[in-house]
């Protein structure tokens, strides 16, 4: 989806684009898709994003997604 709420970047310089449908994480060359469609977030709604111990947190309506 092309309507980003916001925009957050890890320790590791990825880029992870907030959508309407998911989080989209950009590595500087590959785009990598997450969301409950596709069966890689366990909750349509995306509440925050954040890295906690290397790794990123997606915290959705369901869950608290480790990616």
């Amino acid at each position: 989806n092309n309507s980003v709420k916001a925009i957050y970047k890890d320790s590791l310089n990825n880029m992870w684009f907030w959508t309407v449908d998911g989080v989209s994480k950009f590595d500087g060359s590959t785009w990598t898709n997450y969301s409950q469609t596709l069966g890689t977030l366990t909750g349509s709604q995306v509440f925050n994003i954040y890295e906690e111990s290397w790794k990123v947190i997606v915290v959705t309506e369901s869950y608290f997604n480790q990616k």
